[in-house]
């Protein structure tokens, strides 16, 4: 009995214990579930708030300045630029920048030559609302061409079709990062030279301080319109536009002189310009070596693109554009080796594999990152080292140089004669948007350093215009400012007139100086037998004074005529 009653104790006690965990169990799972449950219900609701600002956001809530706040969310993704923009290079004191010329290559684009997977690509071009987006916001942009009707009359092998070619959505938000960078550029000018203590706040920007121009391909075109946006909207929802435009009117981009931005516009503006690639191309002892050298690559990568069903075979061996790579000029190496496939160029080549490795689409199983830079330096090579042509430099982009200091001048000129001490009725910023092979053409026209780098998508040639306010006497050469002796680039027959070397022009790519022989009067007094840089006293220099680029453009234009 008393076994008994103590066995029922203890199963007593012990139910009572299980009781109590299993209560105190069950308390702590009901606590739990309230965390989770208040947890979600913060959650979802913070999903409904998020989703209600971005709602509000976008719908067309204009402010009293008419500036529409979906804007910002637009802009918020051009922060995701592949490469940093670095700070504008420092001004010497008593220098002090009054005009600032940018040629920048267009954005990210799909490739130009035909791909076998057209929808992928397809899926990388900008939406119908990114592009209307682009349209009804102000400024207003005007294209400007000869046709009366206004549709393009120029059509260039390389400016694609309605899939390949064009500019994606990347390279719209990259175009808007350049217009920002140069947004903060222009009020930086436009703040010193107003005299105002630096205070950006004080100033504003209307499109009569701008001048813009682009090659009259869809990717030029749009890339232009996405630099101006960044140029024309702050990256904050609550700004205010920095400018009216019932007052200011539209922006113009000039497509007439697409045959003057590129190096190898069809057909050559000089009849001898495509002979003279083609001598390079087939007669150069350096250049044969070299592409003799890299055959075998072209060959391999070609026939890895093909095999892999990459490239669509029927159209890509159809096409051809680049400095020295039309079909007319293109001798292959000769090769013991039957070819599966036709061999694709080499501007192809870096192209298509560019667009590919962005992507991370590369199939590294075949081309290695090794592949692939070989690829890309060689190419840079070969167009570095055909536009270095002393010959070939004058003709590809002659009018393009000439242009630029036509735009220097202009400035000065008006300033000097009207006595507008801020020149505020002459452009301030002049953009060209155009290619690689044009900045490539510029650098060798320009005779600039050679970049350590290929100029990628979105690259910018930074032409600025210096005063020299206090006589700072760069390079021993500074005289007093003359006023009313600055004359325009249409009047430098005159050899007699001159202005002091007050005004300098500088080069950057990418915000990275670029030093220059331009100018020097060893290059201008022609080759001196035969003599090196060294031997002629030919040094790269930072700044080039304006009237030594006036006597170069008249030198460029004598020697193409003689």
């Amino acid at each position: 009995t008393k076994m008994t009653t103590r066995r029922a104790t203890t199963q007593s006690a012990s139910f009572v214990a299980d009781s109590v965990n299993s209560s105190s169990s069950n308390n702590k799972d009901d606590a739990s579930k309230k965390i989770k449950n208040n947890l979600y219900r913060q959650f979802t609701t913070a999903i409904v708030v998020v989703m209600m600002i971005v709602l509000i956001l976008s719908l067309p809530q204009n402010n009293d300045d008419g500036y529409n706040k979906k804007w910002f969310i637009t802009l918020q993704k051009s922060s995701h630029h592949p490469s940093s923009i670095l700070p504008s290079p420092p001004i010497p004191k008593g220098l002090r920048l009054v005009q600032l010329q940018v040629i920048h290559r267009h954005g990210d684009r799909t490739p130009i030559t035909p791909m076998s997977d057209v929808s992928y690509w397809k899926s990388q071009l900008p939406t119908k609302e990114e592009l209307d987006l682009l349209e009804e916001e102000n400024p207003k942009v005007v294209l400007i061409r000869d046709e009366p009707s206004g549709k393009e009359k120029y059509h260039h092998s390389a400016a694609g079709d309605d899939t390949f070619g064009r500019l994606t959505s990347l390279g719209i938000q990259q175009m808007i990062s350049v217009g920002q960078a140069l947004r903060s550029d222009l009020l930086s000018m436009l703040s010193n030279n107003a005299n105002n203590n630096n205070n950006k706040d004080n100033v504003i920007i209307h499109p009569g301080m701008i001048h813009v121009a682009s090659t009259d391909f869809p990717r030029t075109i749009l890339s232009a319109k996405s630099v101006i946006q960044g140029l024309f909207h702050t990256s904050t929802a609550s700004s205010k536009p920095p400018f009216n435009m019932k007052e200011n009117g539209n922006i113009e981009i000039d497509l007439r002189y697409t045959t003057r931005m590129i190096p190898d516009p069809k057909p050559r503006l000089y009849t001898n310009q495509l002979a003279l690639e083609t001598q390079i191309t087939t007669e150069d002892a350096k250049f044969i070596s070299k592409e003799k050298e890299m055959y075998p690559l072209a060959v391999r990568i070609s026939n890895v693109l093909y095999e892999q069903n990459f490239v669509d075979a029927a159209k890509a061996s159809l096409l051809s554009f680049g400095v020295g790579e039309d079909k007319d000029d293109k001798k292959q190496v000769e090769s013991s080796e039957q070819q599966k496939y036709p061999i694709l160029s080499w501007i192809q080549l870096a192209e298509i594999s560019h667009c590919l490795m962005a992507r991370n689409l590369l199939p590294l199983d075949f081309i290695s990152s090794k592949d692939y830079n070989d690829i890309m330096n060689y190419v840079a090579w070969r167009w570095f080292y055909i536009l270095s042509n002393a010959d070939l430099s004058k003709m590809a982009l002659k009018s393009l140089i000439k242009k630029i200091v036509w735009n220097a001048y202009s400035y000065v000129e008006y300033k000097e004669q009207d006595g507008n001490e801020e020149g505020q009725q002459q452009p301030l910023l002049y953009l060209f948007s155009a290619h690689d092979a044009t900045l490539i053409g510029l650098m060798c026209g320009l005779h600039m350093e050679q970049p350590s780098q290929w100029p990628d998508y979105g690259s910018f040639l930074k032409v600025e215009l210096f005063e020299d306010e206090k006589g700072v006497c760069l390079y021993g050469n500074c005289k007093e400012p003359k006023r009313g002796s600055v004359r325009g680039i249409g009047a430098l027959k005159n050899e007699d007139e001159q202005i002091g070397p007050n005004y300098y022009l500088r080069f950057s790519l990418n915000n990275q100086v670029l030093k220059s022989k331009w100018g020097s009067r060893s290059i201008i007094d022609g080759d001196n037998n035969g003599a090196d840089d060294h031997e002629r006293g030919v040094v790269y220099r930072e700044f080039i004074p304006l009237e030594e680029a006036r006597d170069a453009v008249m030198y460029l234009e004598e020697s193409l005529l003689g």
